[in-house]
């Protein structure tokens, strides 16, 4: 479905006497996925979205690291991670969160950020944070990035290490970097978007309200989600509430994802809060 069935399909709904019903999915990426992503892309170029490699945007989505929503089986909305390391095919010191492209009008941008955020630290957590980068004119995705996702502003020559891997594989000048926005996720950030991440699930359904009398419902097939599956789920209840979701929120910002991955994965988050001090 491209962008004027979505639009029709506003305007169906403007004419009904009832909401009008789209079904969707939501899933990670599989080898199945690599041609899809590469049309998708193509087709739906957008200002504010670079081109990736279509070699590397390939092996990522082979890799399981594109989040995408489908509507009638046609994608409507992905974005991907990309690694940065200090040494060449080491453990990532920091992920990327980017080519994010969403069509529709359904609010998609929180969730799918911050399902690449949950998704990334359960499977490959970042020996230090996730990050974003924008142009400084793009005020609607900082506002979403930001405000709404939960991510915070930095700087980033204050990270001398990033901006070198950075600037070497993405051939960028540190001059050119420091004129973009920079956005970090560090576990401080996690349990405001495990809680977007559960809200969504637990609705099963984005609602485009443009029309509020008629809202059109996108109904959302879980069943290929990995952050739906019981173990995620288990893990996403640990970052939204309780007593080790109000300790990221305080302390999380001088923690790696690593970190507290790995506290997770071993049930000793209990030690862990002890055995830190700040």
């Amino acid at each position: 479905m491209n962008a004027q069935n979505l639009v029709d399909a506003y305007k169906d709904a403007s004419v009904s006497n009832a909401a009008k019903i789209l079904n969707g999915s939501v899933a990670f990426s599989s080898e199945a996925d690599v041609k899809p992503v590469l049309a998708f892309y193509n087709d739906n170029p957008h200002a504010h979205v670079d081109a990736r490699d279509p070699q590397e945007l390939g092996q990522e989505a082979r890799d399981g690291r594109l989040l995408l929503i489908r509507v009638e089986n046609d994608i409507v909305a992905a974005s991907s991670a990309f690694n940065y390391s200090v040494q060449k095919n080491s453990r990532p010191s920091w992920i990327e969160i980017g080519a994010t492209r969403a069509l529709g009008g359904f609010g998609t941008y929180p969730f799918m950020i911050a399902s690449q955020v949950i998704q990334e630290c359960l499977e490959r957590p970042p020996e230090n944070y996730i990050f974003a980068n924008i142009y400084a004119d793009n005020t609607q995705v900082l506002h979403l990035l930001g405000t709404k996702t939960g991510w915070d502003t930095f700087t980033v020559s204050d990270d001398s290490k990033l901006e070198a891997a950075y600037s070497g594989k993405k051939s960028v000048s540190p001059e050119e970097m420091s004129s973009w926005l920079w956005l970090r996720s560090t576990p401080n950030c996690l349990p405001h978007q495990a809680r977007i991440v559960r809200d969504v699930i637990e609705k099963g359904c984005f609602i485009n309200t443009k029309n509020p009398e008629q809202p059109v419902h996108l109904k959302l097939d879980l069943s290929g989600f990995a952050l739906a599956a019981p173990e995620a789920r288990r893990k996403l209840d640990m970052l939204a509430e309780g007593t080790f979701s109000d300790f990221l929120v305080q302390n999380g910002s001088q923690l790696t994802c690593q970190e507290v991955m790995d506290a997770i994965d071993r049930n000793g988050v209990q030690a862990f809060m002890a055995e830190y001090v700040f």
